[in-house]
């Protein structure tokens, strides 16, 4: 999350592709797997320096983690066909292959969230959340590691992560991860990973080495470097579509289509008793991280409005009271929690993905239809145009 700094940090990286050794203990040959695509890539991170004043393993990645999540980031793809910009504020994402963009606002990013790690493909993903998967972490050493003419003391840090799906299946496989981490600023300078599995009589190891040669502190980064410019005849677009995807529904200018629930003090609620007033439905399910992000947004909303008779209903996907009654208690939420336990009611309003939210206007036809998370101020202007 941006904290719009005037000065940062800056890197270029020199990734080296990974290198897939297979041997045999038997007579038959194992083939070189991709398990890593080769990476190329070149970065720009802008956000406040952190310390690394600690000697604990766990709690240095940890912070590391914060410091790569509190930057602004620009990433070219060569290989994937993309770029992601990022201001800290709106993060514009562009592929080659539809030659279309999106524009969000850009979401806040603690551990836990969807929006704290870099975009698929960036070598740096692996620094924004260095404790997710993390079976095991050690401090190895100190080591001075070169960067351009200059020569950094570096903390040594030796981890083990689960391995990725395609090898999760093995139970021999293993992903180990060894970090050069600068003292001063919690940034990493070097890492080699080493992905190794040994099953029915073969074994391979694989070994990627990135490392950064260039890293830059206390320099004036100017904002142009964190612009989108759309490439030429690029379309901006809602969301990605993938060849041969349906479309994602869209029920705005429908009728909404009736339904009776029950809440979690077993009232019943009827959307028709409420025709007369702007009715918002939210999709969701304790399970479903983008809703975490988005439910407190509602109940903001909820409060500020519920006195110019704004209705939320909370419908439930899916799950028990048993399982939604604790979730709701801990955050504290007050709009209705309606219990969809059969998924009924998500049918007809084609919530296949979650979350799902719906604005209705005075008269039950659907005036805003969104699926995904959605930015507050996205939200106050769908009910404003519903003439609340």
């Amino acid at each position: 999350m941006d904290r719009n700094p005037a000065r940062g940090v800056s890197f270029a990286a020199t990734v080296a592709p990974p290198v897939a050794t297979p041997t045999t203990k038997g007579t038959e040959p194992m083939s070189k797997s991709p398990l890593l695509a080769a990476l190329s890539a070149v970065l720009l991170l802008a956000g406040p320096v952190r310390s690394a004043g600690v000697t604990d393993a766990r709690a240095l990645l940890e912070q590391v983690g914060a410091t790569y999540r509190g930057c602004r980031t620009e990433m070219r793809h060569p290989l994937m066909g993309m770029q992601m910009v990022s201001d800290g504020r709106k993060t514009a994402i562009w592929t080659a292959q539809s030659n279309q963009y999106t524009r969000r606002a850009a979401l806040p990013a603690p551990q836990d969230s969807v929006g704290s790690a870099a975009p698929q493909g960036s070598p740096l993903a692996r620094y924004f959340r260095p404790t997710m998967g993390l079976r095991s972490a050690e401090m190895v050493g100190e080591q001075a590691f070169g960067v351009g003419d200059a020569k950094v003391p570096c903390w040594v840090v030796r981890a083990e992560y689960l391995p990725p799906g395609a090898m999760a299946f093995d139970t021999t496989a293993r992903a180990t991860t060894t970090l050069w981490i600068d003292q001063s600023r919690s940034v990493v300078l070097r890492d080699s990973t080493n992905m190794s599995m040994q099953g029915g009589g073969r074994s391979m190891e694989m070994v990627q080495i990135s490392a950064f040669s260039l890293s830059l502190t206390d320099q004036a980064l100017p904002d142009s470097l964190f612009a989108f410019t759309p490439p030429a005849g690029a379309k901006e677009v809602e969301d990605f579509q993938a060849p041969g995807q349906p479309p994602r529904p869209d029920l705005t200018g429908e009728k909404a289509p009736n339904f009776t629930l029950t809440d979690l003090k077993g009232r019943t609620h009827s959307l028709a008793a409420y025709r007369g007033r702007i009715v918002v439905l939210d999709f969701w399910a304790t399970w479903c991280k983008p809703c975490r992000i988005e439910m407190p947004r509602i109940q903001k909303l909820y409060s500020e409005l519920k006195a110019k008779g704004l209705v939320v209903l909370g419908v439930n996907v899916g799950e028990s009271a048993t399982q939604v009654r604790p979730f709701i208690a801990k955050n504290g939420y007050t709009f209705p929690i309606l219990l969809d336990t059969r998924s009924e009611v998500a049918e007809k309003y084609q919530a296949d993905a979650i979350p799902t939210l719906v604005v209705i206007d005075r008269d039950g036809m659907i005036k805003a239809y969104f699926q995904g998370v959605r930015e507050e101020d996205v939200l106050r202007e769908a009910i404003r145009k519903a003439e609340l």
